[in-house]
């Protein structure tokens, strides 16, 4: 029996009989104009974006990009430059969703629709990086999913994250934390109000142990909380966690 499988391996690694599977791609939108994301042309190389690849807008400039249906999943998407106005629909990222990653980075995106990210969503990484995301007015989600994974605003970087009524920012039950100026250096700043009647909400579905709200863990950070705000922590919440860290609590109304 066992020299009979040694020959049906080698009788399948003769036939060169291989499963590769599609590579990622990176795809960067091409000029500070709008158009859909469904469309070659708008993208450099010029192909339509598919679940592998991954996306990256360095064009500095005013811009909206329209997802359609057909370019509902994405790996990775990366905000260098410019202020990108992004209209999702439903769209998941299996990667990293960053808005200012490197030193030099000043990028805003101003998102509606239903996103999900398995990985972590960082605004404002690196030294030196600027992030504002907004989660713009009306029934529009910001979640991650991913076992582990965090919400980061202001990593080393400068970030800020604005969230106004009817909209959610969350932490799903698997995932980690919300850090608000995470590493030294790192200056992050989370606005939460709504000036309708429909509460801005920012929330850690996950109750587990290690699941927490830090604000300043050992950089400086924010959480401004206004109108019609809500804010939930998972298991702990914590203002200047480490030493030489800042955290601010802020409630107006």
């Amino acid at each position: 029996m066992r020299t009979a499988s040694v020959r049906s391996l080698v009788l399948v690694a003769g036939s060169c009989l291989c499963i590769v599977p599609a590579s990622a791609t990176n795809l960067s939108w091409l000029s500070p104009s709008s158009g859909f994301a469904n469309v070659a042309s708008n993208w450099n190389p010029a192909q339509v974006p598919t679940a592998a690849d991954d996306l990256s807008f360095n064009v500095a400039g005013f811009y909206t990009v329209t997802y359609s249906a057909d370019v509902g999943t994405t790996r990775t998407q990366t905000y260098r430059q410019g202020t990108v106005t992004a209209s999702f629909g439903a769209h998941t990222i299996t990667s990293q969703l960053q808005v200012g990653q490197l030193n030099g980075n000043n990028a805003t995106l101003n998102m509606s629709g239903i996103v999900t990210s398995t990985s972590f969503v960082t605004v404002g990484r690196d030294t030196g990086s600027s992030g504002v995301l907004t989660v713009n007015p009306g029934i529009n989600t910001l979640t991650t999913s991913g076992a582990g994974f965090d919400i980061i605003v202001g990593q080393a970087g400068q970030g800020t994250l604005n969230i106004s009524g009817g909209n959610q920012v969350r932490i799903d039950t698997n995932a980690d934390d919300i850090i608000i100026g995470n590493l030294a250096g790192g200056n992050g700043t989370v606005n939460v109000s709504s000036t309708n009647p429909q509460l801005a909400v920012l929330r850690i579905n996950n109750t587990a142990p290690g699941a927490d709200l830090i604000i300043g863990a050992s950089g400086t950070g924010s959480l401004n909380l206004g109108t019609r705000a809500s804010v939930t922590a998972g298991f702990n919440a914590f203002i200047a966690l480490n030493p030489g860290s800042v955290g601010t609590l802020s409630l107006t109304d």
